[in-house]
Order: C-alpha cells, then sequence, then structure tokens
C-alpha cells in the first residue's frame, strides 16, 4: 500500500456527506448549509457553496480507494476526470491531490484514504479564475484546508 498507516478510522459507509462540516466550519469557509447531492447510489456527495458559486463537494467513493488514482496502479481509475494526480499526507491520512479536467482551472481535489476500497474526496472549485500556477496553488490550499477541517468532523463520527 503506497500509504501510510491510517491515523483513525472513518465510517463513510453510512455517515452523510452533508454532516461533513460543522456549522463553524461552514462560517469560516463562508459556506451554505449544503445541498445534498448523490453522483451515484455509491458515491453520495455534498455541494457547499459560497455567495459567489465557489463550491467546495465532498463526495464518498464507497468502492474507490484513493490508490486506485495513483498513476502505476493496475487500471487507474479517473483519469478522465482527474490530471496529474500526486500523492500527499493530509493529517495523517494518504491523499492523491488531482486537477479537475473540468471545470476552472485552479479547481483541485484530495482524495483521501479512509479503507482499501473506499476513500473521501474533496473538491475546490471557483466559479472563475486564471488558470496561473499561483492560481491553482491557491486552490489545492483551500481544498487542503477544506479536506483538513472536514476529516476532524467525519473522524469525530
Amino acid at each position: 500500500d503506497p500509504f501510510p498507516p491510517r491515523p483513525r478510522s472513518i465510517d463513510i459507509q453510512s455517515a452523510d456527506p452533508c454532516a461533513g462540516l460543522t456549522g463553524g466550519q461552514r462560517d469560516k469557509l463562508g459556506v451554505d448549509a449544503g445541498t445534498r447531492r448523490d453522483h451515484a447510489p455509491d458515491v453520495p456527495g455534498c455541494y457547499f457553496t459560497t455567495p459567489t458559486q465557489t463550491s467546495f463537494t465532498i463526495q464518498f467513493l464507497r468502492v474507490t480507494g484513493a490508490r486506485a488514482l495513483l498513476p502505476g496502479y493496475p487500471d487507474q481509475q479517473a483519469t478522465d476526470i482527474l490530471a496529474d494526480p500526486v500523492q500527499e499526507e493530509i493529517d495523517g491520512f494518504g491523499a492523491v491531490r488531482a486537477q479537475l479536467r473540468r471545470g476552472t482551472p485552479s479547481s483541485c481535489s484530495y482524495t483521501v484514504d479512509t479503507g482499501d476500497d473506499s476513500s473521501v474526496q474533496f473538491v475546490y472549485s471557483p466559479l472563475d479564475s486564471s488558470g496561473s500556477p499561483a492560481a491553482l496553488a491557491a486552490g489545492c490550499d483551500k481544498a487542503r484546508e477544506f479536506a483538513s477541517m472536514s476529516l476532524s468532523t467525519l473522524s469525530a463520527g
């Protein structure tokens, strides 16, 4: 396994992705209470938006482990959706950072390893952006902050 041991357990099989942020965390990010929007039966999601239509999305990938997004993985997943996946760590969890192929140029995602065959994806997507390397780095910083906040909330169960 390319990732470190998970520092704690996060159960995404029965959890509600819209419960992934507390009221205080939503206030800090400047987002609404969240709208449930499932991508598929095994990919429940929640979209949190700011008044300027920047979105923060949580998706529970109940049947896809984060390692499946890395180059070199047999039958690498999501190559049509994610560009330039890179292995990282967030708060002790293994994660894969990637740019989104669709959306604005500074949209950034972190897919965090929560189980052998499950992960949580956090996406930051501003309404518009320049697409400069600095804008992408800022987008990924926002996605990382969002993931870190939500991981602490989801861990608390």
